[in-house]
């Protein structure tokens, strides 16, 4: 059984983390095409592991501990330790902590943290979300005409020139490299849209949230997902779109035939 969480409690944990940021990582790993480790996501990796089960005493999944998670679990946290390595590695000043508490029904709490500017997003579902302890809602139109394409996506678009027209008609396309960033600058009204291939739920679920409650719409393939079985969601492409209802859901007619169901 869970209880309120102390959102002091988990800020207080994410500037931990995000002072192990501040220095330059000292071992580089290759996990795949592109995909890096360092030993700054391992060591906010055994950090959060410690101190997220003395606020919620359930397990922590990891995008760094993938082959560990188990085939069902009622409810746990969702970690991506740093999201953005690749920018941490280049010194571009664009990367996240993001931890999500996930029951069977999806995301109940969710925060992020900006390693370089310390701001902090937090949602609780059903109870709106926060920046910086400040209560953020989308307004009734978007202010925004920037949307994020992943680099999956983008390859994906390659193959579909009409679709990739209509994306273009829903705003000019940036890319910055760390998604839940993506996700938490879309439930600020900063980008009107955000899409993915690729994006695992690690990189999805905490931001995802934040954008429910922020007034904006999330769709991923962990929508159709049994949340109880982290072993499988943990292996899914998410597909998703998110955003300002308005924008993301033109891109979510646009981007079917491209991904999918979304």
């Amino acid at each position: 059984m869970t209880h309120q969480i102390s959102e002091a409690q988990i800020t207080d944990i994410l500037n931990k983390a995000i002072q192990l940021t501040r220095r330059n990582p000292q071992d580089v790993q290759k996990k795949s095409h592109q995909d890096y480790v360092t030993d700054v996501d391992t060591s906010i990796d055994r950090m959060l592991t410690e101190m997220l089960p003395q606020v919620q005493d359930v397990p922590v999944l990891s995008e760094e501990r993938v082959a560990d998670a188990p085939a069902e679990l009622d409810a746990y946290w969702m970690i991506d330790p740093l999201d953005g390595t690749a920018n941490l590695i280049a010194g571009l000043p664009f990367y996240a902590v993001a931890i999500a508490l996930i029951d069977n029904l999806g995301p109940k709490f969710a925060a992020v943290a900006s390693c370089t500017d310390g701001n902090v997003w937090i949602a609780s579902r059903g109870q709106g979300a926060s920046l910086n302890g400040q209560p953020i809602h989308l307004p009734d139109t978007p202010q925004s005409e920037l949307i994020v394409l992943s680099t999956g996506l983008l390859d994906r678009l390659q193959s579909f020139p009409d679709a990739y027209k209509s994306v273009r008609s829903v705003g000019k396309i940036r890319n910055l490299g760390s998604q839940a960033l993506h996700l938490c600058s879309a439930a600020s009204g900063r980008f009107a849209a955000v899409a993915s291939k690729e994006a695992r739920v690690w990189d999805e679920a905490a931001g995802g949230l934040i954008v429910r409650e922020a007034g904006g719409v999330w769709h991923s393939a962990a929508d159709g997902a049994d949340w109880t079985r982290p072993g499988a969601l943990m292996e899914m492409e998410q597909n998703s779109v998110a955003g300002h209802p308005a924008s993301a859901d033109k891109m979510v007619r646009v981007l079917g035939p491209v991904l999918g169901k979304v």
